[in-house]
């Protein structure tokens, strides 16, 4: 078997020389970094706002226009429900209903 000879440097060790584009690189990312943080914390805020904005019934405004002729009919049917027997639904008995409607809202 033969013997290796380790040769041991005294020689100091060289500072890293930090190339343009890692600079770059780390510089971007920490923008991003901090842009990111700040989208995710304004965000449900911005959010909110921008949509309590667009949303008024002003005279005007798109969803103005779009609330005055609407595409589609609004039609809402009510139904009323009278209780006919109420002393024996109290009791525990069968209860008699009647129906009083439909009442339509267009």
């Amino acid at each position: 078997m033969s013997k290796v000879d380790t040769v041991e440097s005294t020689s100091k060790a060289e500072p890293v020389k930090w190339s343009p584009l890692r600079f770059r690189l780390i510089k971007y990312g920490a923008l991003f970094g901090i842009i990111g943080t700040l989208l995710l914390t304004i965000q449900p805020w911005l959010i909110k706002e921008l949509i309590k904005s667009q949303s008024k019934i002003v005279e005007g405004w798109p969803v103005y226009r779009i609330w005055k002729q609407l595409p589609i009919p609004l039609r809402n049917k009510f139904y009323v429900f009278d209780v006919v027997n109420p002393e024996m639904a109290k009791r525990g008995e069968k209860i008699q209903i009647r129906q009083l409607g439909p009442f339509v809202m267009e």
